[in-house]
């Protein structure tokens, strides 16, 4: 009795944990596929890429509280771009306008936290890519009969495969999927961190 009691404090604690990260990302989403070049310059380079492909004129710098590339250079990685809108209206109709990137060679994709994307990649490999799909940092999928269901976590997964245990591995592969460690689980140069100040300068060169 007293081990579960505690497994469920632990539950809720990780829980409650990973929904406050998730209100910290609500302005966030990460563009992949931009090639990398030395000196570039990340906040001009996403401004035009989005203003080219998604149809957004409106957008200029002042769109962004900032943008950096994710993780450490790799030679021959496109590494993803992490943005931050100054605004949650303005990443709405950016995420609301991805499928124009269709062909683009650009994938937009939410900035989940380490749990979730854990779970991203748990569900995807069962349901497979086409029938899974993220809405403000939750998943969700479409089951082999037409059913939509929203799953928070391991246990809701668990049960959905009970239901369904077919497997669906013809379309996982061509998931654009970002990996993101838990060393690059949150901005360097987010706002408070003492990378913040170097980081926008980088951008801006």
């Amino acid at each position: 009795m007293a081990v579960t009691y505690l497994r469920q404090q632990i539950d809720y604690v990780v829980s409650s944990v990973d929904s406050l990260e998730l209100r910290q990302r609500r302005k966030y989403l990460l563009l992949s596929g931009v090639p990398e070049v030395s000196d570039e310059k990340v906040l001009e380079t996403s401004l035009l890429l989005l203003q080219k492909h998604l149809g957004l004129q409106d957008l200029n710098c002042n769109s962004f509280k900032y943008c950096h590339r994710l993780g450490a250079y790799v030679e021959g990685r496109k590494r993803p771009i992490v943005l931050r809108f100054s605004t949650g209206i303005i990443r709405a109709q950016v995420w609301k306008a991805k499928t124009k990137l269709k062909g683009s060679g650009l994938v937009l994709a939410e900035f989940l936290t380490k749990n979730r994307q854990a779970l991203f990649q748990t569900v995807r490999k069962h349901f497979g890519i086409s029938n899974l799909w993220t809405s403000n940092g939750s998943v969700h999928v479409k089951t082999p009969s037409g059913s939509r269901h929203r799953v928070a976590s391991m246990n809701e997964f668990n049960r959905l495969v009970e239901l369904h245990p077919i497997y669906a591995p013809s379309n996982t592969a061509e998931a654009p999927v970002i990996a993101v460690s838990s060393a690059e689980s949150i901005p360097s140069n987010a706002p408070g961190s003492s990378n913040a100040l170097r980081s926008k300068r980088s951008t801006r060169r």
